[in-house]
């Protein structure tokens, strides 16, 4: 999916931009409640590791 955004959208650079942002923080929502940490404190701060 990340692939068809460029091509899809090659004219559009603000939607790129738009659509790879949301693409990233629902792959990190999904990540971090697939793989949890044992703590909430930790899996915060796994979450904002990988923001980083």
């Amino acid at each position: 999916m990340v692939a068809l955004v460029p091509i899809l959208f090659a004219n559009v650079a603000a939607v790129q931009i738009v659509l790879l942002s949301l693409m990233t923080v629902v792959y990190l929502v999904a990540a971090t409640r697939v793989f949890p940490w044992a703590t909430d404190l930790a899996n915060s701060a796994a979450a904002l590791r990988k923001m980083a």
